[in-house]
């Protein structure tokens, strides 16, 4: 008989069986030699010369006799011995279970003429085959000592040996390693979903590879641990609130193709009743951005007295830098707002966020004059001028958004707000502070402004025309073709698009499907819809 051995299943519900995995794996005895097992056989019985060798070369000068053929539990008990245990089946057979490197069991079939030697030290357990019987010789050095020690036995001085001996102690060492690798990763995937601030900067990072959906995901993930880490009116949550809306623009603007340049689908309405939209989840977001910042600013400039006395413990007034930074990103708020509201097809109210955004930057433009240049040193002096620049720069840009909001309200002042752009780049083309690179980009802006120029000036003129043949329409409707009566008929009164709406729209509205769609309205809970501008007021000055 060969002697076999094998890993055993998973699961084991009859110790007796051989419980083989599925497919069979089995294992040689050159694997069982390096976890330190021993086999002979098949031996012929006492008297074999190969034994008689073997007893000597080991001294094992005890020997006696057991048989079993009735299965004892704490046989089946996985322990160590302090030393070698040896057995030589006689009659019968039956399966020892030995751990090898990895934790697993290895079950060996012990049957008649098998001698097996396990190392002191090693887990290991022994159990009946389904024939309930066997008969076996035991040897021992000296004196035989059979105290078995159940697992945990890790300190015992005998497993230390043989860890060491079979080099097994890398290998636990190595286990421990990789488990404790595997754990700490596991611990900073979790700290890096509770910390907004490692999630910010990996959609910061992700965003270069323009991977907007992932970066969507990482930001709504980073606004939320920032808000329950802050609460939703503070002031560090604003950097979160705009980047979130400022990637859900993007989303929106890769789906339509570009800045007021797509055109919706028939049907899309319907779904958007449904769902909200990238657009006005990205207006939801700017708006509070810009709600917490202008709290803010009116709070350090004195004019939200009552929120800060009401403050039990009042944090330090901000500084005039911090006060600057704050306003130079409300610019940057009423931009993307404007943009936003552009995107929605909305053009009178992405020009009140234009307007905005110049009558700030009128102000900022006067506190970056308000030094007189011969009392600045040269460093300040340096400063001065690359803030006059960019000042010049943002103001341009704005002028020209605000151009494009105003075309399909009334081109003549669209053609007043681009022309002021070409003005100000041109003024800045002369400037001695803007090198080649900036020159070569400003020169490519005048020329997108020029053909736009020609653009609102072909409209205005279509326009023009347009009017004109619809006063002769209407003259010839009333007079019946009779040009004598003419004199008669009181001149045709227009009136303009924006008198229509002048009193709405110097309302900031926070119905986002007013913004959005103009013709389109939200359906608000508990009755209509009403104005909710009270609602801004109330978070900026919460805020």
């Amino acid at each position: 008989m060969v002697l076999e051995a094998w890993l055993m299943s998973e699961e084991v519900t009859d110790g007796t069986l051989p419980n083989r995995q599925e497919p069979n794996v089995g294992v040689s005895l050159e694997e069982l030699s390096k976890i330190g097992i021993l086999y002979f056989g098949p031996l012929s019985g006492a008297d074999d010369p190969e034994l008689k060798k073997i007893r000597e070369e080991r001294g094992y000068n005890y020997e006696d006799e057991c048989c079993l053929k009735t299965m004892l539990p704490k046989f089946f008990e996985e322990h160590i011995h302090d030393d070698e245990e040896i057995r030589l089946c006689a009659e019968g057979s039956g399966y020892f279970d030995v751990r090898n490197q990895d934790d697993k069991w290895v079950r060996i079939e012990l049957g008649e003429g098998d001698m097996i030697i396990l190392p002191a030290g090693i887990y290991h357990r022994f159990t009946l085959d389904s024939k309930q019987y066997i008969k076996a010789k035991r040897y021992f050095i000296d004196e035989p000592v059979w105290t078995p020690f159940n697992r945990p036995a890790d300190e015992r001085p005998a497993r230390k040996e043989y860890l060491e001996k079979f080099n097994l102690k890398k290998e636990e060492k190595k286990e421990k390693e990789e488990k404790g690798e595997e754990e700490e990763k596991k611990g900073k995937e979790e700290e890096e979903e509770a910390d907004p601030a490692l999630l910010f900067l990996k959609a910061k990072q992700v965003l270069k590879t323009n991977d907007l959906e992932q970066a969507e995901q990482l930001l709504s993930a980073a606004l939320s641990a920032k808000v329950a880490q802050c609460g939703d009116v503070s002031i560090e949550c604003v950097e979160y609130y705009r980047a979130y809306a400022e990637v859900l623009l993007q989303m929106e603007r890769s789906n339509l193709g570009g800045l007021a340049g797509g055109k919706k689908e028939e049907g899309d309405e319907e779904e958007e009743e449904e769902e909200e939209s990238d657009l006005q989840v990205a207006w939801e977001n700017m708006e509070m951005a810009r709600a917490i910042l202008q709290g803010e600013i009116e709070k350090a400039s004195g004019d939200s007295s009552s929120s800060s006395s009401s403050s039990s413990s009042p944090s330090p007034p901000p500084t005039k830098e911090q006060i600057r930074k704050w306003k130079d990103e409300l610019i940057d708020i009423h931009t993307t707002l404007g943009e936003i509201h552009l995107e929605g097809e909305n053009s009178p109210m992405a020009k009140e966020e234009f307007l905005s955004c110049l009558k700030l930057l009128e102000e900022r433009g006067k506190e970056i004059e308000g030094e007189e240049e011969g009392k600045r040193e040269e460093e300040e002096e340096k400063k001065f001028r690359t803030q006059k620049k960019e000042h010049q720069r943002q103001t341009a840009a704005i002028c020209y958004l605000m151009a494009l909001s105003m075309k399909e309200i009334e081109v003549a002042v669209a053609l007043d707000s681009v022309n002021r752009a070409k003005s100000i780049l041109t003024e800045l083309l002369q400037s001695p502070d803007v090198d080649a690179q900036e020159k070569e980009e400003i020169e490519a802006f005048i020329l997108d402004i020029e053909h736009t120029i020609e653009d609102f000036k072909a409209e205005a003129a279509a326009e023009e025309k347009t009017k004109e043949d619809l006063k002769a329409m209407v003259r010839d409707l009333i007079t019946g073709g009779q040009q004598g009566s003419a004199a008669a008929v009181p001149p045709f009164q227009f009136t303009t698009l924006d008198q229509t709406k002048e009193e709405g729209s110097n309302k900031r509205l926070n119905d986002i499907q007013s913004l959005v769609r103009p013709n389109k309205r939200r359906k608000v809970e508990n009755g209509s819809s009403e104005d909710s501008s009270s609602s801004s007021s109330s978070s900026s000055s919460s805020s």
